[in-house]
């Protein structure tokens, strides 16, 4: 199921906080993905809500489909932002 955030209702956008709970769902998968309606499933949400969301988040490049397995894994563009966090946080620094 979804998590509950810190934030107010008024304060969030439920859509934004879904695609971000679906990439989290995603990330911790094994590396051959998960299915729509496992994805639905674990998130609490009907199949047509995830699909859309999912994508949506295929445009941006933040997941994709793959057809050999028939599931959704993370994409490119997720790599490219995680790549930012270690550059900006100091974090490479910090290990050596």
């Amino acid at each position: 199921m979804l998590a509950k955030t810190g934030l107010r209702g008024s304060d969030q956008v439920q859509s934004l906080v879904r695609a971000i709970a679906l990439l989290n769902y995603i990330a911790e998968t094994s590396e051959d993905g998960i299915a729509l309606t496992d994805l639905a499933r674990r998130a609490g949400l009907a199949v047509s809500t995830v699909h859309r969301l999912l994508t949506t988040l295929e445009q941006e490049r933040y997941v994709r489909y793959s057809q050999t397995w028939k599931r959704w894994i993370i994409g490119f563009q997720a790599f490219v932002t995680g790549c930012a966090f270690t550059k900006n946080s100091g974090i490479i620094g910090a290990a050596r």
